[in-house]
């Protein structure tokens, strides 16, 4: 859900809904980033989930 709020408003700024003056690069870069961290955080969720990958992960840490 937040990741097509985010892309919704993407939309709305570059279909001229709120006016963006000069500033496209920065809202380019800053919805690209927030897609990102959104997408990332939804694979760590689902990849800790399962109990094998923890496991392995747990194992890295304790043996570095």
């Amino acid at each position: 859900t937040e990741i097509v709020m985010a892309l919704i408003r993407l939309r709305d700024d570059i279909t001229g809904r709120v006016d963006l003056g000069e500033d496209w690069a920065a809202l380019i870069a800053d919805s690209r980033a927030k897609v990102e961290q959104l997408v990332n955080e939804f694979f760590k969720a689902k990849l800790l989930g399962i109990p094998e990958v923890q496991e392995f992960l747990d194992e890295l840490t304790v043996s570095h």
